[in-house]
């Protein structure tokens, strides 16, 4: 159990303390800030509960070192906190992951941050194998230890593990069917999702959790590259615009992709959390802006459009008027401005 060397005296014994500590007549706030008022610093010093009187066996450094009071999450640093109460919902651990770093987390960079949960989390998965898989693992608690050391961090990758299990103890894989339920909830720490101090979300499901602050994390995003990168663009407006730049939050340091994004009709830098996302946003907004800068060659070909009466009519049951325009102004811009290379980034 993750908290074993932490368990606490009873308060029972907390309260014997203070009947040994306190004259009777302290009964109330009052009296006991008029009597600690005259007390000298050594004898205040008396009063005050230390981990000796509130634990009842000492921590364990190393059992401690387990359960950090922050992990590192990529480049960020963010605060765990710890509540041992079972079978209530906040029992185990919560990770307090920043908004903005939430949609760029992935489960695999959270499985090995807490060391001291991964060894029990192993150890069920492998005891919820069938029992031939089973008897080829005993003594558990040592095969979860070979796992973790054979992987160089802790994790519970459930296909990392089939693996191992067949590679290492040649257990066929109809054998492997490795169940997640079986995993004591607490053992599966909770996120907290902050964004200025405040909580907006928790839950144990990181995809869920993604959905529901979806919205509040685009418009913080927003909201960061409006002011770094105001305005609308006709032309492009840089000498260069970056294929990624470190955007610097309370927890650290958050990895983002800069791009050109088509928002509301006009043309403008938004920040992304992945290059793969940013160059999707990029294409389109690219076309954009390249019809605005070839604005007389668009007119005479949207003109040319318009007076094809076959093409207008071929067209008819499918796209007609402005809109058929548009689509088939955008598709030679796309081939001859941008066919067979990546979106440009530099204005030359």
């Amino acid at each position: 159990n993750y908290s074993e060397s932490l368990l606490l005296v009873p308060p029972e014994s907390l309260v014997e303390f203070y009947v040994r500590a306190l004259p009777r007549q302290v009964s109330s706030a009052a009296t006991l800030e008029y009597f600690t008022r005259r007390m000298s610093d050594v004898d205040r010093e008396s009063v005050l509960l230390g981990p000796q009187h509130i634990f009842a066996h000492a921590p364990d450094p190393d059992a401690l070192a387990q359960f950090p009071e922050s992990i590192e999450v990529g480049a960020l640093r963010v605060d765990v906190d710890y509540r041992f109460a079972p079978a209530e919902r906040d029992d185990g651990a919560t990770v307090r992951l920043p908004l903005l770093a939430l949609p760029g987390v992935t489960r695999t960079e959270l499985d090995g941050a807490l060391p001291g949960f991964a060894a029990p989390r192993l150890e069920a998965l492998l005891r919820s194998l069938p029992k031939d898989a089973r008897r080829r693992l005993i003594p558990i608690a040592e095969t979860a230890a070979r796992v973790i050391s054979a992987a160089g961090r802790p994790s519970t990758d459930l296909q990392r593990l089939a693996s191992w299990l067949q590679e290492e103890r040649g257990i066929a894989a109809s054998l492997i069917r490795l169940c997640e339920a079986a995993i004591a909830p607490h053992l599966n720490p909770q996120f907290a999702v902050m964004d200025a101090g405040k909580e907006l979300a928790k839950g144990r499901d990181l995809t869920a959790l993604r959905r529901a602050t979806a919205a509040a994390a685009r418009a913080a995003l927003d909201r960061l590259a409006g002011e770094s990168y105001p305005g609308d663009w006709r032309r492009f407006e840089l000498e260069e615009l970056p294929y990624s730049e470190p955007l610097p939050i309370a927890q650290g340091t958050l990895q983002v992709y800069p791009a050109l994004a088509l928002v509301d009709g006009l043309v403008q830098v938004r920040l992304h959390w992945s290059p793969a996302e940013a160059e999707r946003q990029f294409a389109d907004a690219a076309v954009e802006l390249a019809w605005r800068m070839l604005e007389r060659q668009c007119r005479d070909l949207a003109k040319r459009v318009a007076e094809n009466t076959r093409l207008l009519l071929a067209a008819s049951p499918y796209l007609r008027g402005d809109t058929l325009v548009d689509v088939l102004l955008r598709l030679p811009l796309r081939r001859a401005c941008f066919s067979g290379s990546s979106t440009p980034r530099t204005r030359a």
